[in-house]
C-alpha cells in the first residue's frame, strides 16, 4: 500500500512523517512514495528511522522525484529496501547502473507486450534494443499526449478504451479524452501496433 500524506504548504516534518508511515505500516506493508508534492521529497531521516524499526512495515520505495534525489536514495538503500523507479522505462534505463529493482510501467495495463519486450532486452543487457523500444513506443506515446492536450491520466484511459480494457471516462474534475482526441490516439496506436509487429521479428533475432 502507498500511503500519501497531505503535505499542504509543506507542513509535514520528518518526525510526523515517520509516525504517519509507522501507523499505516502497523496494519499492512507500505511502499513510501518519495514525492510529497510541491517539489518536496521525503527526508532521508524518515527512511533511516523506518529501516531501524523492524515493525514499521516499510517494504519498498516508489520514486517520483528528480533524478539526483532518486540516484542518491538508491545508493543509500542499496540491498536493504526494494526500489521502484517512477513513471517510465526511460527513467529505469537511465539509472540502470544503480540497479533499481523495478519500474512503474506505462504499457502493462493495456499493451503488456511492449513492456515485456523492453524487460527482456533489459535483462539480457541489450541496451540498444531496449532504448529503441523506449524511443519508438513510450516516448512517442507520451509525446502524443503532450502535443494533443491529453493529461497523462486521460491519455492512459484512452489507451485502455482503445485496447478494450475499460472505458475512458473519468469522474469530474478529472478530464477525459474527447472523440477527436480518441480518433487521433487510435490512429497513432494503430501505427505503433504495425511497427511493433515488425520490431518483434528483430527482437527475436
Amino acid at each position: 500500500y502507498i500511503p500519501y500524506p497531505s503535505n499542504w504548504a509543506g507542513s509535514c516534518g520528518a518526525a510526523t512523517l515517520t509516525d504517519f508511515y509507522r501507523a499505516v505500516g502497523a496494519v499492512l506493508p507500505i511502499m513510501v512514495l518519495t514525492n510529497l508534492g510541491g517539489g518536496a521529497g521525503v527526508p532521508r531521516e524518515v527512511y533511516t528511522a523506518l529501516m531501524e524499526d523492524r515493525d514499521s512495515g516499510f517494504a519498498a520505495v516508489k520514486d517520483d522525484m528528480p533524478l539526483n534525489y532518486g540516484i542518491d536514495l538508491m545508493e543509500y538503500l542499496a540491498g536493504r529496501i526494494p526500489f521502484m523507479t517512477g513513471g517510465t522505462a526511460k527513467r529505469h534505463l537511465a539509472v540502470r547502473a544503480w540497479q533499481p529493482d523495478c519500474y512503474l510501467s506505462v504499457f502493462t495495463r493495456f499493451w503488456p507486450e511492449v513492456d515485456q519486450a523492453f524487460w527482456s532486452c533489459y535483462l539480457r543487457g541489450n541496451l540498444e534494443q531496449a532504448a529503441h523500444i523506449v524511443k519508438h513506443y513510450e516516448t512517442a506515446l507520451m509525446g502524443f499526449f503532450a502535443q494533443n492536450g491529453l493529461h497523462f491520466d486521460a491519455g492512459i484511459h484512452g489507451c485502455l478504451e482503445y485496447f478494450g480494457r475499460a472505458q475512458r471516462w473519468r469522474r469530474a474534475p478529472y478530464t477525459s479524452a474527447t472523440e477527436e482526441q480518441m480518433e487521433r490516439l487510435g490512429a497513432l496506436l494503430g501505427e505503433l501496433q504495425q511497427s511493433f509487429a515488425e520490431d518483434k521479428k528483430l527482437l527475436k533475432s
